[in-house]
């Protein structure tokens, strides 16, 4: 066991997309990287890995508008030495006003130290003491919203993202293969009816998934990752629709059983399931099939 570790989070408040820009890791080694996007939080963690030593490490972020044009950079940076006491800063460019941000810290104590930055728009401040924040001349601090390029991959049948360069991971073999629809995804909105609650973006395979239990951030079984291990959630907490007879979307979307991600039950053929063999409707626990999903496309 690690004599010192940190996990860093970070919460972004904002309606705005955070794309990884550098890290550094001055002591220790990663146990988890920092992820290359953000939407509403990131997580990931440094430990020690030597006698009598700590660790210490920076992340650096673009802040893209909705339009993919960077309006701001923001860093990161957390020290968990052996002897001392731990030290958090971290800086946000433009900052305060009604077209800047604000960024804080809180917690980071202890051998295994949790840290929070927080990021927000406008002019805003922290008491240390409570934790509570003020702003003036900022957006409201939920903010929720739609992300687009989300497609069904033709070779694993899944939901994946494709508003990266690089194509995730597929468990067909290399990255996903878009085809077809362009969906138009609901995210961070109260829970609704006719809505299930619980989906996320894997940072390691781009696929959309839910976790058994489908509440909070990743609890419960993560399922299986054509990368390794479990999903890794990160960025927006999506609500999809349930299929029902009216309304605009693809029908027979639904969640597999085995490895948790979101495909197309559509047709006979339920694609690659990195948990091997084909995608397997997932059941409830009365042994029911669970009730598909109704994706909005554009147009």
């Amino acid at each position: 066991m690690a004599a010192r570790s940190t996990e860093v989070t970070l919460d972004n408040t904002t309606q705005f997309n955070l794309f990884l820009q550098n890290t550094t890791l001055v002591h220790g080694e990663w146990t988890s990287q920092p992820p290359d996007i953000i939407g509403n939080f990131g997580t990931w963690r440094s430990e020690s890995d030597g006698v009598l030593t700590g660790t210490e490490g920076f992340a650096s972020y673009a802040i893209h508008d909705p339009d993919d044009v960077e309006i701001g950079v923001l860093q990161v940076h957390w020290d968990n030495p052996f002897a001392g006491a731990n030290s958090y800063d971290q800086s946000v460019s433009p900052q305060g006003g009604a077209e800047g941000f604000s960024l804080f810290h809180l917690g980071g104590k202890g051998n295994d130290a949790s840290v929070t930055f927080r990021l927000f728009k406008g002019d805003c401040k922290i008491n240390q003491d409570t934790g509570e924040i003020s702003c003036s001349a900022a957006q409201p601090l939920t903010v929720s919203g739609t992300q687009s390029a989300w497609r069904f991959c033709a070779k694993c049948h899944g939901l994946f993202f494709d508003g990266f360069p690089a194509k995730g991971v597929c468990p067909g073999g290399g990255g996903h293969a878009a085809a077809g629809l362009t969906f138009l995804l609901l995210h961070d909105v109260p829970p609704r009816k006719g809505y299930e609650i619980g989906f996320h973006f894997c940072e390691k395979c781009s696929l959309m998934f839910r976790p058994a239990t489908g509440l909070g951030p990743a609890p419960g079984d993560p399922g299986v990752c054509p990368k390794g291990s479990g999903h890794n959630a990160q960025g927006f907490r999506f609500v999809l629709q349930l299929s029902n007879p009216g309304g605009q979307g693809q029908d027979d979307w639904a969640r597999c059983g085995k490895c948790k991600a979101i495909f197309w039950d559509g047709e006979a053929d339920k694609g690659r399931c990195a948990a091997g063999g084909a995608h397997t409707r997932a059941h409830t626990l009365q042994g029911a099939p669970e009730t598909a999903l109704k994706l909005p496309f554009l147009p």
